[in-house]
């Protein structure tokens, strides 16, 4: 039922039932280009809607910290601002509107960091200096 991030559930599934090692070198890779699956998917919002059901997955079945879940909040508003809007304008109101929801029943301070995010951005391209990268939501 993931069409993005089925890999990323796998290893949390796993993570329950036995331990890992991390090896730090690159073992695979993939390519990305328009007709993938993977460029079609993020376009239609399913990227941060995947990663949203496996951050709720980590967050029931694991000892998650106050840290930890501070940096997934962090990263899904990264995730869900591309999927919103910076998807491109093929893109429906609709399929925006089913992440927004989304991200609202994963964690209402979601779409408060979204707001931030966005507000930091505007403020930036106002006054012509880069965006701080640090999110605090």
């Amino acid at each position: 039922s993931f069409r993005l991030a089925g890999d990323w559930m796998f290893w949390t599934r796993l993570l329950q039932e036995s331990d890992i090692v991390l090896v730090s070198r690159k073992l695979n890779r993939w390519r990305h280009h328009g007709g993938t699956v993977r460029a079609f998917a993020r376009g239609a919002g399913f990227g941060s809607r995947e990663a949203m059901r496996i951050g709720r997955h980590i967050l029931r079945h694991f000892d998650v910290t106050s840290d930890q879940r501070r940096a997934l909040r962090r990263a899904l508003v990264c995730k869900v601002w591309r999927d919103v809007c910076c998807a491109p304008p093929k893109v429906g109101v609709g399929a925006r509107a089913r992440v927004l929801a989304d991200a609202a029943r994963f964690d209402p301070r979601l779409v408060f960091g979204l707001v931030r995010f966005g507000l930091q951005r505007v403020v930036a391209r106002l006054a012509s200096r880069p965006v701080d990268a640090t999110l605090e939501t």
